[in-house]
């Protein structure tokens, strides 16, 4: 099938599906590595000496270089367009994983997985934005969701590949793997990326100036959507991360087969992301507030329940447990299509970018406390509440949020 040219491109309605599989899989190979930690925690404990709350933190430390700059790459996105920050921003996080490998002590590491952050830090702007172009308001939730389950898919596919990688090549040899995959699909992207006629360009407006950038970040339901995203993200970073320790310290199971109830997990979260943003683009007429509510008191109730399991909870339980909790967790997609639409359309990276920077100070903070709370009670009971109070901390915050209205458009 040849490329259609980008005038008009928007006639060519099968293409933008072509886009949504190009966002997906960049989503799902940046995931892959960002998650990796969580399935390769043995072996990093092993190699590398080092405790689970320093585990926690390789995964705080990526969304950390996201806090100092996923603001700022929205707003270049916004500015400088699309095409160039899909190629330099995932493209910089592979070349970065090459280079973990060659590390030998746990400072180095952090460093080099830092650097990596800086690089996802652009995924979200570049694709939320790009969706936003290509899909009108009645399907963006959904297609933005299907692009976020790329975050779950990798975490998933990675949940049973890389112990077995690890297990036969090694945490260095996997780390290399997971690098080079993610150039792969950088490389298609930059072959198959098009934009829409139609879509809107960097732009000279006085919007997109240091001005329009305070302006945007300073709107408070964008600060408080963002602030109540982070409260709801922690949950689904914890289970990447923790969840593989926990199953086979609670339960004493194999790696394997903690990693299986992993990839339920990781399946349920793909199952949500998409499912919650048909839910509000269908079912709510495309109001975002009232659907995240009720994913706050999934992610309570599930939080609540996850900790009555002992090491007599047989199997059977566990797997739906955590199946339903990953589906509550679902988050990311409605909450960027969130901001993209608070944020305005010619500032929709900028925003994303904010509120995304604002979510991930609270996994910075989140996921290495809960590593913590676990080494000092030799437990993971109080852990659990600590996420469910998270979860109930943002359906207030949520409650704050005065909702637009959506301007619609036949664009696309």
């Amino acid at each position: 099938m040849s490329l259609p040219n980008s005038k008009g491109i928007e006639k060519f309605s099968g293409y933008r599906w072509i886009i949504l599989a190009l966002t997906f899989f960049l989503q799902a190979g940046a995931s892959l590595a960002v998650f990796s930690f969580g399935p390769l925690a043995p072996f990093l404990i092993d190699d590398l000496g080092i405790t689970r709350a320093q585990v926690g933190m390789f995964t705080s430390t990526i969304y950390f270089g996201m806090v100092l700059f996923s603001t700022h790459a929205g707003w270049l996105t916004d500015k400088l367009g699309i095409r160039l920050f899909l190629l330099a921003g995932p493209g910089s996080m592979g070349l970065v994983f090459l280079s973990l490998s060659l590390t030998h002590s746990f400072i180095p590491a952090l460093l080099i997985v830092f650097i990596a952050g800086v690089g996802y830090q652009f995924i979200n702007p570049t694709t939320v934005k790009t969706l936003s172009q290509w899909f009108p308001p009645n399907m963006r939730a959904t297609a933005i969701g299907i692009k976020q389950s790329g975050i779950s898919f990798g975490g998933a596919v990675g949940a049973v590949v890389i112990p077995v990688m690890a297990l036969a090549w090694g945490w260095r040899g996997t780390v290399i793997a997971i690098g080079i995959a993610i150039l792969a699909v950088v490389i298609l992207s930059w072959i198959y990326y098009r934009e829409p006629s139609s879509g809107v360009k960097a732009s000279k407006s006085e919007l997109i100036t240091m001005k329009g950038l305070l302006h945007t970040i300073t709107q408070r339901n964008l600060v408080l959507q963002g602030v109540a995203g982070a409260m709801y993200c922690v949950p689904s970073v914890v289970i990447a991360t923790y969840l593989v320790l926990y199953l086979k310290e609670t339960l004493s199971i194999s790696l394997v087969v903690a990693g299986t109830c992993l990839m339920v997990a990781q399946f349920g979260t793909i199952a949500g992301r998409i499912l919650w943003g048909v839910i509000s683009d269908r079912f709510f007429a495309g109001k975002r507030k009232i659907v995240m509510i009720i994913m706050g008191i999934f992610i309570t109730i599930m939080a609540l329940i996850t900790m009555l399991i002992s090491s007599t909870s047989p199997l059977w339980l566990i797997y739906p447990i955590f199946a339903i909790f990953g589906f509550s967790t679902g988050i990311h997609g409605l909450h960027v299509t969130f901001l993209a639409e608070l944020a305005g359309e010619k500032m929709a990276a900028t925003g994303v970018g904010f509120g995304a920077a604002i979510s991930a100070i609270g996994m910075v903070i989140a996921t290495p406390v809960f590593g913590y709370i676990v080494d000092r009670t030799n437990s993971y009971t109080i852990a659990w509440l600590f996420l469910a109070i998270i979860g109930i901390i943002g359906v207030v915050l949520i409650c704050f949020v005065k909702e637009g209205k959506i301007e619609l458009s036949t664009s696309a």
